[in-house]
C-alpha cells in the first residue's frame, strides 16, 4: 500500500522528510513487525492444529473505501502518536528520530495534511480464526 501511495504522488507535498521517514520505517520494518507480520494464516493454522485443535474455521474480511468525512484533530494526532505495535516507534517517534530539529515543523504539516486531505483510499484486511478442541 505504501508503494502504490508513494507512486501516487499524494505525499507529494510532504517531501522530502515524508520520505525520510519511511525510509527510516523500511529499514527497521523486519525487527519491528516480524513477530507480527512475519508468518501468515497458513501457519497460524498449522500453530492451531499443533496446540491441539480439531477444527480450525477461517474466515477472511477485506474493507477498501474513500474516507468520507474529515479526520478529527483527537484522531490525527492520536494516529501520529500512536504505536501500531508494542515494538514499533510511533510517527511522531521516528519523525523526530530521523528530522531533528526539523521534526515540529514537518510534524505540523502533516496534520495539516491529514486534515485538509481529501479522498485518501482505505483499506484494511484481517483473518479471524476460530479453533474447536
Amino acid at each position: 500500500m505504501r508503494n502504490r501511495a508513494r507512486a501516487s504522488g499524494c505525499y507529494d507535498e510532504l517531501q522530502p522528510e515524508w520520505g525520510e521517514i519511511w525510509k527510516y520505517y523500511d529499514a527497521h520494518a523486519k525487527d519491528w513487525w516480524g513477530t507480527l507480520v512475519g508468518w501468515d494464516e497458513r501457519e497460524l493454522i498449522g500453530w492451531f492444529e499443533a496446540a491441539g485443535f480439531s477444527s480450525v474455521k477461517v474466515s477472511y474480511e477485506l474493507m477498501s473505501g474513500v474516507r468520507a468525512q474529515k479526520p478529527r484533530k483527537a484522531d490525527i494526532a492520536a494516529g501520529i502518536r500512536g504505536r501500531p505495535n508494542p515494538n514499533t516507534p510511533s510517527y511522531e517517534e521516528a519523525a523526530r528520530e530521523v528530522l531533528g530539529d526539523r521534526a515540529d515543523d514537518y510534524l505540523e504539516r502533516y496534520a495539516q495534511f491529514l486534515v485538509n486531505g481529501e479522498g485518501l483510499r482505505l483499506a484494511s484486511a484481517s483473518v479471524y480464526l476460530v479453533g474447536t478442541r
